[in-house]
């Protein structure tokens, strides 16, 4: 079994329920910001850019994004299953 120092141990401080399966996770740190904040990409091409609150220890939505395929069909390009935004 491998052993770490306890500095390099990991805990978890919070866990949260979400609407849907998170496909994609990325942390984004704005300038000026005091706190980094998170972009979360789920199924059917929805978006969610939260941040965490450490007074209600919660994540509060920031703002939502839903691509519909009619009107967002020219934001992406399709490249043997790999999708890259333009």
């Amino acid at each position: 079994m491998l052993t770490f120092p306890k500095f390099l141990s990991k805990e978890c401080l919070a866990s949260f329920k979400l609407n849907g399966s998170v496909m994609g996770l990325e942390k984004v740190t704005l300038p000026g910001a005091v706190r980094d904040i998170l972009v979360m990409s789920f199924a059917e091409a929805k978006l969610s850019v939260v941040e965490y609150d450490p007074e209600t220890n919660e994540l509060k939505t920031l703002s939502l994004h839903i691509f519909e395929v009619s009107s967002a069909s020219n934001l992406f390009v399709e490249h043997d299953n790999l999708i890259f935004f333009k």
